[in-house]
C-alpha cells in the first residue's frame, strides 16, 4: 500500500471516528448535565450508528478487496430469480428512501434463473444505485433495466440516471480502487472510491462484465452490464436461496450509510 491510499484509507476511518466520538462526548457532557432531551439524544445516537455503519461498510470492501487480491473467492453458487431478486431490492431501498425515484423495467416474459451469488448480485445493484444518488443526487431519475440475451444465455442489466454523468475519459479510471473523479480533498460527495470496484470484482466472479457506455448527446450516467446464466452449474449447486427482507433491509441501511450522514 502506497503513501496516497494510506493517506485516502486513513481519511476515510478518520471522518466517521471523529462523528462518532464527538456525538459520544457531547451525550456524556449534556447527560451530566441532565441537559440532554430525548429529541436530542436520538439524533445523536442516529448519527453514530450511521457512522458505525460506514465503517462497517469500509472495512468490508477492504477485506473483500484483499480476499480477491490473494486470490480466495468467497463466491456462493446458488440458484435463484434474477428478476424477483431485483424487484425486492427496489422495494425496499423506496421502503427506506420514499423520495427516491427509482424504476425498474422487466419483460414480463424471459427466463430470468440465475446461478450466482444472491449477496454479491444485491451489492452490485445497491452500490450502483447509491453511486447515482451520490452523483446525480436523490431527485434525479434512476432507472434500472433488465431482458434476456437468449442467444448469449446471457443477462443484460442497464442501470442509467439523468445527473451530470461521468466524463468517458475515466471509463477505465473509475474501476481502480479509491479513484475519484475529483480530489478526495475537495469532493462534495461521501465515499471510499471503493463502491465501483467492488462492482467489478463481483460482475467478474460471475463470468460477467461492466462497462460505462458513450454518449454524446444523452446526459447522465449509463452502466451496461452483462451476466452470464451460469446454468451449466445448476446440478451442482442449491435452489432458491433467497436473501430475507430483512438481510435486504440491514444492507440497505449499510450502503446508503454515505448518503444519510
Amino acid at each position: 500500500m502506497n503513501l496516497d491510499t494510506l493517506s485516502l484509507v486513513s481519511h476515510e476511518f478518520k471522518m466517521p471516528l471523529s462523528i462518532i466520538r464527538g456525538n459520544t462526548d457531547v451525550i456524556k457532557r449534556f447527560h451530566e448535565l441532565d441537559k440532554l432531551s430525548d429529541i436530542d439524544l436520538t439524533q445523536y445516537l442516529n448519527s453514530i450508528s450511521n457512522n458505525t455503519e460506514k465503517l462497517i461498510k469500509l472495512i468490508t470492501n477492504l477485506l473483500d478487496l484483499s480476499r480477491d487480491n490473494a486470490g480466495f473467492s468467497t463466491t456462493q453458487w446458488t440458484a435463484f430469480d434474477f428478476k424477483k431478486l431485483i424487484t425486492d431490492i427496489c422495494f425496499n431501498i423506496k421502503q427506506e428512501c420514499p423520495n427516491i425515484s427509482l424504476k425498474f423495467n422487466a419483460s414480463s416474459r424471459g427466463d430470468y434463473l440465475i446461478v450466482g451469488d444472491c449477496l454479491q448480485i444485491e451489492r452490485i445493484v445497491l452500490n450502483l444505485v447509491t453511486n447515482s444518488i451520490k452523483y446525480a443526487g436523490m431527485d434525479k431519475d434512476i432507472t434500472i433495466s433488465l431482458k434476456e440475451d437468449k442467444e448469449n444465455k446471457n443477462l443484460l442489466i442497464n442501470f442509467s440516471d439523468n445527473g451530470p454523468g461521468i466524463p468517458y475519459e475515466y471509463k477505465d479510471d473509475i474501476f481502480k480502487p479509491f479513484f475519484q473523479v475529483a480530489d478526495f480533498t475537495t469532493r462534495t460527495t461521501e465515499g471510499s472510491g471503493l463502491g465501483l470496484t467492488i462492482v467489478k470484482q463481483f460482475i467478474t466472479n460471475h463470468g460477467g462484465s461492466i462497462k460505462l457506455a458513450k454518449h454524446k448527446t444523452k446526459k447522465g450516467t449509463e452502466f451496461l452490464v452483462t451476466l452470464p446464466k451460469n446454468h451449466d452449474k445448476l446440478n451442482t449447486i442449491a435452489q432458491n436461496n433467497d436473501l430475507s427482507i430483512m438481510d435486504i433491509k440491514m444492507d440497505i441501511i449499510r450502503e446508503f450509510s454515505d448518503i444519510n450522514a
